[in-house]
């Protein structure tokens, strides 16, 4: 029996393990992409979250050292601060469903200007999710705890009164 002749090019087994690591090599290179865009995206999202509570920590404490008289809510979920004639008030917001928060959604501290029975401003502090703001009054400074205790980091700013 004779042998056929080598024939030039590839079989069907080469073409096919050949397919399959570039296609190995595609995923990988795929999700790899996909986890470095989602690590961007966190980082960014991290960065405005400390620029939002660094503003909400300078505006706080500026509010409470000028202010006259502080008066805090039952619930502690806001606090008043009385000016010359106008009252700041700062309130946490959290969509609530069943008269409950929802975890996960977005929480914010809102701060309205009302001068004479008018509201002259309202700025919106944006917290991540995780966030749970609650105030605090102790004898000479007021408090903003903005996460859980039971959270391994806590966040609280601070103020002193006058």
């Amino acid at each position: 029996m004779s042998r056929s002749r080598p024939r030039d090019g590839f079989t069907l087994v080469e073409c096919m393990a050949t397919l399959s690591v570039l296609m190995m090599m595609g995923l990988a290179a795929s999700t790899l992409l996909s986890k470095v865009t989602q690590i961007g995206i966190d980082t960014n999202a991290d960065k405005a979250s400390r620029s939002m509570v660094l503003r909400l920590s300078r505006q706080l404490r500026q509010d409470v050292a000028e202010g006259d008289k502080v008066q805090l809510s039952s619930d502690a979920k806001s606090v008043s601060i009385q000016l010359d004639q106008s009252v700041i008030r700062y309130t946490v917001q959290r969509t609530l469903v069943s008269g409950g928060p929802v975890a996960g959604t977005p929480v914010a501290v809102e701060r309205a200007v009302t001068k004479m029975d008018t509201t002259e401003s309202v700025e919106r502090y944006s917290l991540p999710p995780e966030c749970d703001p609650v105030f605090a009054d102790d004898e000479g400074i007021v408090s903003l705890r903005l996460t859980s205790p039971e959270q391994r980091h806590v966040w609280k700013i601070e103020a002193v009164k006058p």
